[in-house]
């Protein structure tokens, strides 16, 4: 008589790898959103205090309406809920976008900034729930405790890495769209400098003033 064992099974053969790899991207919106709505209305609007109110209404919508949105998850679905929150996130994006640059009221913009937040789909919690599902339902007793553990430090690994790789993400891809279209003026040396966007110099000046000096030092 022979006798069988289970065949040995991991978490990532049941989630399947493009599962962790679009939940990782899934993140990055999320991570950018209060630091981009701030960027945005510092640089079109010129206040700095409007544009911290603007991130505040963005984490007011998101810390209200994340409970109600786990509940809908749990009632219809993951699926449903992110494929709708997708749509109208980013149907509020655009509707932000529109009111900053107009010259709508600033109350409009703080409301357009807490729908922004409101809609966020909250990848990061339903992420969790649905590994640890597929942990509970389909993976041996014996190994479950150490998996969840394993799983919940990834997780926790994932959304650090996001917070740190968004707006770096971000700064780098603003400076590559300035060399870009600097570049491309590069046909005409006359204008080449003179009509560099104002943005562009101001993502240079943030840099550190002692940088340039530095550098010359250790060049000597």
């Amino acid at each position: 008589m022979t006798q069988t064992h289970p065949a040995q099974t991991s978490l990532l053969r049941e989630a399947g790898l493009p599962y962790f790899f679009i939940a990782f991207v899934a993140r990055l919106p999320f991570a950018m959103m209060v630091v981009g709505v701030l960027t945005i209305v510092v640089s079109v609007r010129g206040s700095l205090s409007l544009g911290g109110l603007t991130s505040a209404a963005v984490g007011i919508g998101t810390a209200l309406f994340g409970p109600l949105l786990g509940a809908a998850a749990d009632r219809f679905g993951q699926r449903a809920v992110l494929v709708l929150l997708a749509i109208a996130n980013g149907t509020m994006l655009l509707v932000f976008a529109f009111v900053v640059y107009s010259a709508a009221a600033d109350g409009l913009v703080l409301l357009a900034a807490f729908g922004i937040g409101a809609t966020a789909p909250q990848v990061a919690p339903m992420s969790r729930s649905r590994l640890v599902t597929i942990i509970r339902d389909r993976m041996p007793e014996s190994v479950r405790a150490r998996t969840i553990s394993g799983t919940m430090a990834y997780e926790s690994a994932a959304d650090e890495t996001v917070f740190v790789f968004g707006p770096f993400y971000r700064r780098r891809a603003r400076l590559v769209d300035c060399a870009m279209g600097a570049a491309s003026r590069s046909s005409r040396p006359h204008r080449a400098f003179s009509s560099v966007p104002s943005r562009c110099i101001r993502a240079v000046d943030t840099c550190p003033k002692n940088a340039t000096r530095t550098g010359a030092l250790r060049r000597r």
